[in-house]
């Protein structure tokens, strides 16, 4: 076939495979309507995003185009004191930077289009890398690769979660980098580019690119520079064995460009980490650990570079003693680091510590849990990587064999890369989405191998034409990735969500709760409460600070751990205080608060869960009566503590008081009273309270009461106060309600009715009084 045809059919497969990554990603997805009717999908309709990570990118860029760069710090993490930003600033920069020309002026305007591109953007950059992928297939294999690769890439459902409509986070662009760096290994290799040192230069210059820019982006990805320096080692170990061939004569070159140009792009971001100066050697974040690595890199690959046609040409003995040199170069100076526990050891275990500590917060995440054993979800090995996935194995096998036995340098890095990866995805599912595009070349390479095998040995499939090995092409991706194809239509496709344009959009109550605070509030010194997942959707959609963290422990243990804190807490007066030291205005609860008890005992004290959870006969766990005493519940209700059965167990939270119910319902869970849903979801603020005072004979009791209604309550908020009179012959109640003006949008029915001894009355209670904490006489 001639060199046009060629193209003409790569032209026509990466529409193909382009296109139907289009279609299963241009779906509602975490793109989420407001309010359309069940039979409308999001797209083309107002919609918000669901992705707390992509929302928060978001809101850095934001920042950026208002302050003029991208901050490494965040003043509405862990408020009061702020905290370091964990996530390094390249993907907001380029955001902001292709962004901003586009952006309106008008704040509502903004925020809207900065949000809807920002969480559209991976999708765009999921279409590019599964162009790339194709186009590798190409180069590796031809045009039936090419369809294979992009084919299977295109509906890898472990890249599709990430790429979907709505969703905004930063995988999706570095995993085109880490594409792009592949890709420069496979030319730089392929042929003789790594023979001419012009061209072995410019591939190793251009990977370097692509490796700065994807750990500036997120320090994980640095994982991908030490495969790549793995395969750059062996190109080394191998370049005098072949120096015949001389095809890797200019590695040197190759491995020199690389490290300076990723040195010298990711040293911006380094020296702007907000962890350096505290932690100079850590690993899981930016720091000079970073640098050095590849400053020392560059340092190994220099004499190559600069002697490699003289004193370490291929053909003298000094070259093939290189490599073993700096081997044992770098044992040695591995062992001192950690027999004196100077320089990077701290880092080292810092970040083996790090891990530990993520794993024990942050494995109750949906995306780490695993894809095997008992953690798993029934089905989401196949689901998240296709039934081809354990052929990809078998093809890797071979493609190992031709990589490191028949010198097929090219492939290298790719089949150094399987193994890690697939055993990372195991462990985490998120990482599905990293190990899809290995895998989609692995399965088309194997392919392309099968099919010349079979042209070769059966007549039958010597005669096919190209159209019907297309066609089995096709036919075979789609059965690879059938889960993910019956996915698209249950799972994803909005018309099947009983939920939207219904009173029962639980999804839509948490985002409109936020907005309340954000249309309700003016900005001051104080935060909001509400369990970490809440936290990146506060800080963007409501604009306040938050103690509430999607960044688990990367921020400090205590902004983890005081919301569980707080919600588990069945002492009033110790959760205050607590708020008090947070600077808490307003509490954020929903009812999906309740299913996240064992989330909030493992934040805590994990050693106390049979306290608040019990297991049924069927398995699932329950909360116990423990759980109905604390804050947490309360809150789910009328601020009251109460025991299973829903009666009154004490006086109402006196320094909290409601100021918005969700009027939309949650119907995972009923009121054990109504048997109807709970509200979606509501606010409280914390307010001094006014104080009634009334006298009367020690030991006697001072009763108050209040009745309140909501629009978003069905039934009246009732506020019940006690205090006992003291030695003094006083009794003061703490009432966080006022009955002259509305709270929030609770209206109080009646003044606050009191009752002490045989005397009884009621007292207008005003909002000043509540506010500033004045004492009100009743008797």
């Amino acid at each position: 076939m001639s060199p046009a045809k060629r193209r003409v059919e790569l032209l026509l497969v990466l529409a193909v495979v382009v296109s139907v990554a289009f279609v299963v990603r241009h779906v509602p997805g975490l793109a989420h309507p407001y309010s359309p009717p069940p039979s409308v999908g999001a797209i083309g309709e107002p919609w918000f995003s669901r992705d707390a990570d992509g929302l928060y990118h978001t809101r850095r860029v934001a920042r950026a185009l208002d302050e003029g760069s991208v901050a490494d710090t965040d003043p509405y993490l862990d408020y009061p004191d702020g905290a370091a930003i964990p996530w390094p600033p390249y993907y907001d920069a380029a955001l902001a930077r292709v962004l901003g020309p586009f952006a309106p002026d008008e704040p509502s305007a903004r925020r809207a289009f900065l949000e809807r591109t920002v969480s559209t953007a991976p999708l765009v950059l999921g279409l590019a890398t599964t162009a790339l992928v194709a186009w590798l297939g190409f180069v590796l294999s031809g045009t039936g690769a090419a369809l294979v690769a992009g084919g299977v890439y295109a509906l890898s459902r472990g890249a599709i979660n990430y790429q979907i409509l709505g969703n905004g986070d930063h995988h999706a662009v570095v995993t085109l980098a880490f594409g792009g760096l592949l890709g420069c290994f496979v030319l730089a290799a392929r042929a003789d580019g790594l023979q001419r040192t012009r061209n072995a230069t410019l591939f190793g210059a251009l990977a370097g690119l692509f490796a700065g820019f994807a750990v500036g982006a997120w320090v994980a990805s640095f994982v991908y520079v030490l495969f790549a320096q793995a395969v750059i080692g062996w190109w080394m170990l191998r370049r005098a064995s072949e120096r015949l061939a001389g095809g890797l004569g200019s590695v040197g070159g190759f491995a020199l460009a690389f490290h300076v140009v990723a040195l010298v792009v990711l040293w911006p971001a380094v020296s702007a980490s907000p962890w350096r100066a505290e932690f100079p050697w850590m690993v899981v974040n930016l720091s000079n650990f970073h640098t050095v690595e590849l400053a020392l890199g560059a340092a190994i690959s220099a004499p190559l570079a600069l002697l490699g046609k003289s004193a370490l040409a291929p053909d003298r003995p000094l070259a093939r003693l290189y490599p073993w040199l700096v081997g044992a170069a770098l044992v040695l100076l591995g062992g001192a680091i950690a027999l004196f526990d100077v320089g990077p050891a701290a880092g080292i275990r810092e970040g083996f510590d790090w891990v530990s500590r993520t794993n024990q917060f942050m494995d109750v995440v949906k995306e780490s849990a695993p894809l095997v054993g008992e953690r798993a979800e029934s089905g989401i090995f196949f689901s998240a990587l296709g039934y081809a996935a354990p052929l990809a194995l078998v093809a890797w096998g071979v493609l190992a064999w031709r990589a490191f036995a028949r010198r097929a340098h090219e492939l290298a890095l790719l089949a150094l890369i399987v193994p890690p990866m697939f055993v990372q995805a195991l462990g985490q599912r998120r990482f599905a989405e990293a190990y899809a595009l290995p895998q989609a070349l692995v399965l088309a390479l194997g392919a392309a191998w099968l099919a010349t095998w079979l042209r070769e040995r059966v007549t039958a499939f010597a005669k096919l034409p190209r159209a019907a090995w297309a066609s089995l092409a096709l036919g075979g991706v789609a059965l690879a990735q059938w889960p993910s194809i019956e996915l698209h239509q249950d799972k994803f496709d909005r018309s099947k969500n009983w939920a939207v344009g219904t009173e029962t959009d639980y999804y839509l109550a948490e985002r409109l709760l936020c907005e309340w605070l954000y249309t309700h509030t003016e900005r001051g010194d104080w935060c909001v409460l509400a369990h970490w997942d809440k936290g990146h959707t506060l800080e963007w959609a409501a604009d306040r600070p938050t103690v509430a963290t999607n960044f688990g422990s990367y921020v400090g243990e205590d902004s983890y751990r005081d919301p569980p804190r707080f919600f588990l807490s069945e002492d009033p007066l110790a959760a205050e205080a607590l708020l008090e030291r947070r600077r808490v205005r307003y509490v954020l609860v929903t009812a999906g608060l309740a299913f996240n008890v064992s989330t909030l005992v493992r934040a805590t004290e994990p050693a106390n869960r049979a306290l608040y959870l019990a297991t049924a006969p069927n398995g699932t766990e329950l909360p116990t009566a423990r759980w109905f005493a604390t804050l947490g519940a309360a809150l789910l209700g009328d601020g009251a503590p109460r025991d299973r059965d829903f009666r009154a167990l004490g006086p109402s939270i006196p320094y909290l008081r409601l100021v918005h119910a969700s009027p939309l319902r949650d119907t995972r869970l009923n009121d054990p009273r109504t048997r109807k849903p709970l509200s979606a979801g509501a606010l409280w603020e914390r307010v001094p309270g006014a104080r009634v005072v009334a006298s009367g004979l020690s030991g006697e009791t001072l009763e108050v009461e209040l009745t309140l209604a909501y629009p978003g309550r069905d039934e009246p908020l009732v506020f019940r106060g006690l205090a006992t009179v003291g030695a003094d012959g006083l009794a003061t109640v703490r009432v966080p309600y006022a009955t002259d003006r509305p709270n929030g949008e609770g209206v109080a029915r009646t003044k606050l009715v009191w009752r002490i001894g045989g005397a009884s009355g009621e007292l207008d209670v005003p909002e000043n009084a509540v506010l500033a904490g004045s004492s009100l006489r009743a008797r």
